[in-house]
């Protein structure tokens, strides 16, 4: 099943991954509180212009920065399954992740 997200929403999905606030991200691109959450909700679009302060901002990885500027470029981004689970399991704990990483190279 695929969770169709507009850019925005895949900008606040990253950031509650991250566990932090929108005060954060506006505190590191130097914006208010207002204009994180304009973008975050679609009312200010993301240009070429802006990607490089917002991947900052956000902490986003290579893989994240990639999906974000298509969904830039396209407007709507699919979101697996495989996506949701894996945005889970990098909420855990880094005890429980060293734990099921143990056990992944048991398994291979």
């Amino acid at each position: 099943m695929e969770e169709k997200l507009t850019p925005g929403e895949f900008l606040r999905r990253v950031r509650k991954s991250n566990r932090e606030s929108q005060s954060q991200v506006s505190h590191r691109m130097g914006l208010s509180y207002d204009a994180v959450s304009a973008l975050e909700n679609g009312k200010t679009k993301i240009s070429s212009k802006n990607i490089e302060e917002i991947t900052g901002a956000y902490k986003l990885k290579t893989r994240e920065i990639k999906k974000l500027k298509k969904v830039a470029r396209e407007g709507v981004q699919s979101v697996t399954e495989e996506d949701c689970l894996f945005e889970r399991i990098m909420l855990l704990p880094k005890s429980v992740l060293r734990h099921l990483v143990k056990r992944l190279i048991e398994l291979l």
